[in-house]
């Protein structure tokens, strides 16, 4: 969903109801193209903000997730880290110079392992815990 003027409430409601995007309709054709991809792997995307608002709003128990994120290799735990900040997959890479390709064997090791089904979910899970 493209809006004019995207509220916090109104896309954290949108994704919680199966969204997979929602953004303002000004983007720039990068964005719609990491967003096409996002969609296409069958994920989430938003912007940064409005993910940091929906995981603010989340309360959980920490006691039940605290040792997931130690199943990670310390590659997978930076690359979670870096996701939960709301960076894209080419941002990754770009931080920890390392291939596209990589990053994305990384995320996906990484849902696998504490068994998440998309950013939003990891991203949760790795604030949740710090």
């Amino acid at each position: 969903i493209l809006r004019s003027k995207p509220t916090l409430p109104e896309g954290a409601y949108l994704i919680k109801k199966g969204v997979k995007s929602y953004s303002h309709n000004l983007i720039n054709r990068h964005t719609i193209g990491q967003i096409l991809e996002a969609i296409e792997n069958n994920n989430v995307w938003m912007y940064p903000e409005l993910m940091q608002y929906i995981i603010s709003h989340i309360t959980l128990d920490k006691t039940a997730d605290v040792n997931k994120l130690d199943t990670l290799t310390s590659k997978e735990q930076e690359v979670a880290k870096l996701v939960a900040q709301g960076k894209s997959n080419q941002a990754i890479a770009d931080i920890l110079d390392v291939a596209l390709i990589t990053v994305k064997k990384h995320i996906s090791h990484i849902f696998e392992k504490l068994d998440v089904k998309d950013r939003v979910s990891l991203s949760i899970l790795v604030n949740n815990t710090n």
